[in-house]
């Protein structure tokens, strides 16, 4: 039936509210792997999600996981077991833990894994406007928005920066008004 086919998604969504109250309560290292359970069931059952593996929900996880390898990466660990109960002796031992290689090691770690997160989110973003602007080939536009140079900001003769172009297919139509457009004018 339906509903039992959308069973993985509702646990993903149990996982992703989890991790929420874990990194909210200060707790990223406990939050993380609800985050990843969440982008795991989320990316296996991408086919159920509206754009597949290009949906918001999916960047969603990717986000959260950022955020925790970023908590993590500066040093916000704490220990499972709740709060309190923490001597002088275990905060000077923290300390001086904290300062030794493999900390530093694990916190690089956390760090590259804050970006390759932050990275799928911009991917996803970049997908969702491709689908925006008409683009029936997301895997190619990405490709192609993702080799071509950013544009460079254009200085006209008085030396004042203008907008440079946008990537190509991405243009608004000047004919085109949107329900939001300041400039629409009422008929």
């Amino acid at each position: 039936s339906q509903n039992s086919s959308l069973l993985p998604l509702d646990l993903a969504q149990i996982h992703l509210r989890l991790g929420d109250l874990f990194r909210l309560q200060g707790d990223p290292q406990q939050a993380r792997p609800e985050y990843q359970r969440c982008l795991q069931l989320r990316q296996r059952h991408a086919h159920r999600l509206e754009q597949g593996p290009w949906s918001r929900p999916i960047a969603d996880a990717h986000y959260n996981l950022a955020l925790c390898h970023g908590l993590l990466a500066c040093g916000s660990t704490e220990s499972s077991g709740g709060s309190g109960g923490g001597t002088t002796e275990d905060a000077a031992a923290a300390t001086l833990a904290s300062s030794q290689p493999q900390e530093k090691l694990d916190r690089d770690e956390h760090r590259r894994q804050q970006f390759v997160h932050y990275e799928h989110c911009a991917l996803i973003l970049a997908a969702q406007l491709a689908h925006v602007a008409g683009h029936a080939n997301v895997e190619e536009f990405l490709t192609s928005a993702t080799s071509d140079p950013l544009p460079e900001t254009n200085k006209d003769d008085d030396g004042t920066s203008t907008a440079a172009q946008s990537p190509a297919g991405l243009q608004r139509d000047p004919d085109e008004t949107t329900a939001d457009d300041p400039q629409q004018t009422a008929t």
